[in-house]
This record gives C-alpha cells, sequence and structure tokens, in this order.
C-alpha cells in the first residue's frame, strides 16, 4: 500500500471533501443536459460510508484508491454507471477480510459498586439476605444514619 497516501488521508473526513468537489466538478460538466451521474455518485459516496463504518480505514482506501481509477478509466469511455456499482472483487480482495472489531457488553453484567462502602442497595429496600451476595454493607442508606437497619424502616 502507498503509504504516504495513507498517511494524507487517515479518515474518511479526509477522502470526503476532495472527492465531493471533484464530483461537483464532474457534475458542473454536465449542466444542462440529462443525465444520472450525480445519482451514481452519490451512490458510491454512500457505498464508501457504509464500507469505513464497518471495515479497518485502511482496506477502505486501498479499495477506494483503485476503484476510484477504475472509474477514471470508464469516464474516459464516457461510462458513468459504474460509480453506483460496488466492485466485488476488489472488496473480496481487499475489505471484507478486514472488518472492524465490534465490542459487545452483555446486557446482563453485575456493575461493581460505584465506591467499595456503598450501602447494600436490595437491603435497604428490604431483598437482600445475610450474608450479601454483593458484599456489601447492611446498612441504611438514609442521609446520616448508617445503622443496620434497611431504609425501608424509616417513615
Amino acid at each position: 500500500m502507498n503509504t504516504s497516501k495513507h498517511k494524507a488521508y487517515k479518515s474518511l473526513d479526509a477522502v470526503l471533501p476532495p472527492l465531493l468537489v471533484f464530483f461537483a466538478i464532474l457534475t458542473a460538466h454536465f449542466s444542462g443536459r440529462r443525465t444520472m451521474a450525480p445519482v451514481y455518485f452519490y451512490r458510491y459516496i454512500d457505498h464508501i460510508m457504509a464500507l469505513a463504518q464497518d471495515y479497518e480505514w485502511a482496506a477502505v482506501l486501498k479499495y477506494h484508491d483503485l476503484f476510484f481509477n477504475r472509474r477514471r478509466a470508464d469516464m474516459h469511455d464516457g461510462t458513468y454507471e459504474t460509480w453506483a456499482v460496488a466492485d466485488y472483487e476488489l472488496l473480496n480482495r481487499l475489505v471484507y477480510p478486514y472488518r472492524k472489531q465490534i465490542n459487545i457488553v452483555p446486557k446482563n453484567t453485575k456493575r461493581a459498586p460505584s465506591s467499595p462502602g456503598e450501602s447494600c442497595r436490595k437491603f435497604n429496600a428490604g431483598k437482600c439476605e445475610s450474608p450479601c451476595a454483593w458484599n456489601r454493607p447492611h446498612t441504611c442508606s438514609a442521609p446520616g444514619c448508617g445503622k443496620d437497619h434497611p431504609f425501608t424502616q424509616h417513615k
């Protein structure tokens, strides 16, 4: 991979502005003519944004570089439709092997106490047996109390 290009385009945010200018210039070239070219350009932008969200940036950038050069050759021949069509040969070779890691946090994880001496919430609700399964002190959580009865005893 061309490392200087990777340094210049460290993220999608660095690639999109010049790409949008490029597409704006091409679109202005079509002024007054009926064409779907701008739609094809926007489909490509949507495609590259989706790839950048799900795959490692270095792989997406390599795909973009090769895809872009192939489309330039197509445009030289008067073909613009290919901007709207994903290149699966390139995707399979360059992008799909580099999916970003997904960090899934289980919903039923037990939260650690916010402080080591925090009173047992279940005890204060009258629902925890001794000894405490969460190793929290069985003391009243009412402000200034701290006695060994649950909060529910306060009226």
